[in-house]
């Protein structure tokens, strides 16, 4: 009785535990066919539909269409008209153009070919202007030259005329004199140079012009200031004085300006030394001569055009007084 019962409960349980097992099963195959249909419903697109019922069309508007198709294509086919006939006028332009280009082309070339010979001409011209240009230089130093000569040679001209009218008026102030010496007159005549009167031991008195220094020292500083210019004529050969330092030299150069021939003794005993030591001549004659500046020499022609005669003196300062002049 104990066991019948026992296997009775027994197969009462397994019967239980098996029905639960298929409501599982079914709920889990109901739950995947709704994850399906959900997942297919999410793939849908959202957008409506489009009707796609067909409209209806009348004919007015089938009419007014085809009329507006038909003035497009008279109006396109008037389009292509134009363009059909611009594009003619183009190709003539062209063809024209091709035509005038053609020419241009030939003038170009004309253009090139003359200006070409024109840089060749020009090339030519530049040399012979080049050629021109050295020979006028040439010319213009040779020109240059000639006209210094001329230049001197007038200078010269000049100092002669003008010492020339110098001893034709003293001859013609000396020839009213009879009290002045015939060899003082002839100095003044025949010679472009104005006699220098000595200071130390004098010339008895004469009427005319005498010039001399304000003494040896005065005669010393022009020189040495360059103020004046002191010579040595030895022949033909010519000696500058010129003092370097505290010793006195004499150098050879030429004769540029009118020049005064001074007296023996007027010249000082320093001088004369350095001629004896420089300067050895075949004779032993030697003669001093004084070059003046424009400034002594303007005021002494002004004396001499004043006045009849006078003793014109020279101070260190190379400024001029006249004594004892007589109108």
């Amino acid at each position: 009785m104990i066991r019948t019962n026992y296997r009775h409960s027994i197969s009462s349980v397994n019967n239980h535990t098996g029905l639960e097992t298929d409501v599982m099963r079914f709920f889990a195959i109901i739950a995947l066919c709704l994850m399906v249909i959900f997942s297919l419903v999410q793939s849908l697109p959202l957008t409506p539909a489009v009707d796609q019922s067909p409209t209806l069309i009348s004919n007015d508007l089938l009419k007014n269409k085809i009329n507006a198709l038909e003035e497009q294509i008279a109006n396109l086919k008037q389009k292509n008209a134009n363009l059909s006939s611009k594009n003619k006028n183009l190709q003539s332009k062209v063809v024209s153009g091709t035509m005038e280009n053609v020419y241009l082309l030939e003038q170009i070339s004309e253009i090139q070919n003359s200006l070409q010979r024109s840089e060749i001409n020009l090339a030519e011209s530049q040399s012979q202007i080049s050629k021109l240009e050295n020979d006028k230089q040439s010319l213009g130093q040779q020109l240059s030259i000639t006209n210094k000569k001329i230049q001197v040679a007038n200078k010269k001209y000049e100092r002669a005329l003008k010492a020339t009218h110098q001893a034709q008026k003293l001859l013609q102030k000396l020839s009213k004199n009879q009290k002045t010496s015939k060899s003082h007159i002839e100095e003044k005549a025949t010679s472009e140079y104005a006699p220098i009167v000595p200071d130390e031991k004098p010339i008895p008195k004469s009427k005319g012009f005498s010039l001399t220094f304000s003494d040896d020292k005065a005669l010393l500083h022009l020189i040495r200031e360059a103020k004046i210019s002191f010579y040595l004529i030895a022949g033909k050969e010519v000696f500058k004085f010129k003092q370097t330092g505290s010793f006195w030299d004499l150098s050879a150069e030429p004769i540029k300006e009118e020049m005064y021939i001074m007296h023996q003794n007027t010249v000082p005993n320093k001088l004369k030394n350095v001629a004896k030591h420089k300067v050895v001549t075949p004779s032993g004659n030697v003669e001093y001569g004084v070059i003046l500046p424009a400034t002594i020499r303007k005021k002494i022609g002004l004396y001499m055009q004043k006045y009849q005669s006078g003793n014109i003196t020279i101070d260190q300062h190379a400024r001029t007084e006249i004594k004892n002049a007589e109108d």
